[in-house]
């Protein structure tokens, strides 16, 4: 019984390590969700005003309104590219964060299954020990009604 108590407090402390590694990724996932949302909000930003200079070019305009508008598009498409290295960097992040919750998962249920092999062992050495008993008992009372006769 001795080793499964430590192999409770293991699984114990394994379990701890589990939900940690899950709140982190868990964390990882959002922080890669706002990274995206954020993206793709400069992304459709970004075609609404290549539209807007389209349709603006159709009908005409002055050049300084140009200007402005592709120095615009200039700086969108900076903060795109920022964005999208910003992007990547979140998914490596939320990527490692789920190989170690993975590892973690993992490292739980060995733990897990050394303590249910344990247990049977222990259950079977305690049949084993019954029978030897009840055997014991059986051939004393054999014994016993043998010399009565």
């Amino acid at each position: 019984m001795r080793l499964k108590h430590r192999f409770d407090k293991i699984i114990r402390l394994k379990s701890h390590e589990t939900v940690s590694a899950r709140q982190a990724y868990d964390q990882a996932v959002e922080m890669f969700r706002i990274e995206g949302t954020a993206l793709y909000h400069l992304l459709k930003e970004k075609e609404a005003v290549e539209t807007e200079l389209g349709e603006v070019l159709k009908k005409g305009c002055t050049l300084l309104h140009i200007q402005s508008s592709q120095a615009f598009l200039g700086q969108l498409s900076e903060e795109v590219a920022r964005k999208q290295h910003q992007v990547a960097d979140a998914r490596n992040v939320m990527q490692a964060k789920q190989e170690v919750l993975l590892l973690k998962n993992i490292e739980q249920k060995k733990y897990e299954h050394l303590k249910d092999v344990q247990t049977q062992k222990e259950k079977e050495l305690h049949q084993a020990e019954e029978a030897k008993m009840l055997d014991e008992v059986s051939i004393q009372q054999h014994q016993k009604n043998g010399a009565q006769v």
